[in-house]
């Protein structure tokens, strides 16, 4: 089962093993015809459906992160960007405060994201899998190809621990 986290009441959330997906998408220009929060809608589209179709226990869809690293779109009235290392915390973070509440379905032990790798194309999706390293353990993200210029700007899979 899986259902946006934003709209549970506190007593509906479940504890324990519990995956979180995080869309982190940003507000930006994608020419005159497309609307600034297109890449988080995206990533929230991806994140439900991904969350749909995920069986075993339960998930949750966190609510968008919508700022991101967009520097490269400054000039365009609308763009707002936080910059790399800012987006880094407040993921980093976002994972601490989930693993008050939730652990990962998995043997995963990571309790905070602090770096990013590549690793290799993840089938014909358009998508990359990367490894989140944290504290010695690492999990795994995926995200569309979009991303790889910089820092993650779409869905990604970060097991709340």
């Amino acid at each position: 089962m899986a259902t946006e986290l934003a709209r549970s009441t506190w007593p509906a959330v479940p504890t324990g093993e519990v995956l979180v997906l995080v869309p982190v998408g940003s507000t930006e220009q994608h020419g005159p015809h497309l609307p600034l929060t297109t890449d988080s809608v995206i990533a929230e589209a991806v994140a439900s459906r991904t969350a749909a179709r995920l069986p075993g226990g339960p998930v949750r869809v966190a609510p968008t992160l919508a700022y991101g690293n967009s520097g490269e779109h400054a000039g365009f009235p609308g763009t707002v960007s936080i910059g790399h290392e800012a987006l880094r915390f407040v993921l980093v973070e976002t994972v601490r405060s989930f693993a008050l509440w939730a652990s990962a379905p998995s043997s995963s032990t990571a309790t905070a994201a602090t770096s990013v790798r590549w690793t290799r194309p993840s089938g014909s999706c358009g998508t990359k899998a990367m490894t989140w390293r944290g504290q010695g353990a690492s999990f795994p993200a995926v995200m569309p190809t979009r991303a790889v210029r910089r820092p993650p700007q779409c869905s990604i899979w970060l097991p709340a621990t």
